[in-house]
């Protein structure tokens, strides 16, 4: 069974919300509506994210809660990074954390789409378990 079979298996709303609360402890982040919006997401079967992100930084806010409201990432990113540089555009996608396999399979999309970059979905979920911001 290849990684991809074996993760979506395992992926129950308990699961889910355990790698949820394994990104809050990583990043030091919990903000109650993004919260709520990513259990909402979790519960509905949805691509569900946390963020890297701090409070203060209300780009990577309002991409996070677009998305796991359900917004594609064309929509939330014309929210959100409207306008903006495809570097801008990357480090606000360096942010997001892919809490299930929908999750870094779309992000993976985007990051090719948006900025010709790529991320394969496993890579992508490891941001769950261990801090991978870039060193400043």
């Amino acid at each position: 069974m290849n990684v991809h079979a074996r993760e979506f298996q395992t992926e129950t709303p308990l699961t889910m919300r355990r790698h949820l609360a394994d990104a809050i402890a990583i990043y030091g982040n919990d903000f109650t509506s993004d919260h709520e919006d990513a259990i909402s997401a979790i519960i509905s079967g949805r691509a569900a994210y946390w963020s890297t992100a701090g409070y203060s930084a209300q780009r990577a806010g309002i991409l996070l809660g677009h998305l796991n409201r359900g917004c594609t990432f064309e929509e939330a990113l014309a929210d959100a990074y409207a306008n903006q540089p495809r570097p801008l555009i990357e480090r606000g996608l360096d942010t997001l954390v892919p809490l299930n396999l929908k999750a870094a399979n779309a992000l993976s999309l985007a990051y090719s789409h948006f900025t010709a970059t790529w991320h394969d979905d496993e890579e992508l979920l490891l941001r769950r378990v261990r801090d991978c911001r870039r060193a400043a």
